[in-house]
């Protein structure tokens, strides 16, 4: 499971969460990728019957997955249920993309006080 309160921790629960997704089914590795690469996610009319099963099943998959902050995300996906763009939007939350991101990411983690 991921709840989003550690950022850093995103890539290592990607790479778990992709590994088992994978295994399950392996279309997921190639539409994964091309997901991530695309500068936004396609809107659900684009999707082919196998694609826009595919999305479904991934969204089920997903809200079983995440909690604490990222439930929002799930929420705003909700009506559509649309797997893809909901990783799309992980991805993009939680992956820096410039060095200035990454930099402001780390600042603003390091300004929240610690608890014991």
């Amino acid at each position: 499971m991921y709840s989003g309160d550690d950022p850093m921790l995103f890539q290592q629960w990607k790479q778990q969460f992709t590994s088992c997704l994978c295994f399950g089914d392996s279309r997921y590795v190639e539409a994964l990728e091309a997901l991530e690469k695309k500068p936004e996610a396609p809107p659900l009319t684009a999707y082919n019957a196998d694609e826009g099963g595919m999305s479904q099943k991934l969204f089920a998959v997903l809200t079983s997955y995440l909690r604490g902050r990222c439930a929002h995300l799930v929420r705003s996906e909700s009506k559509s249920k649309d797997g893809f763009k909901l990783w799309h939007t992980l991805c993009r939350e939680y992956i820096p993309n410039t060095r200035q991101r990454a930099l402001a990411l780390s600042q603003a983690l390091s300004a929240y006080p610690v608890f014991g």
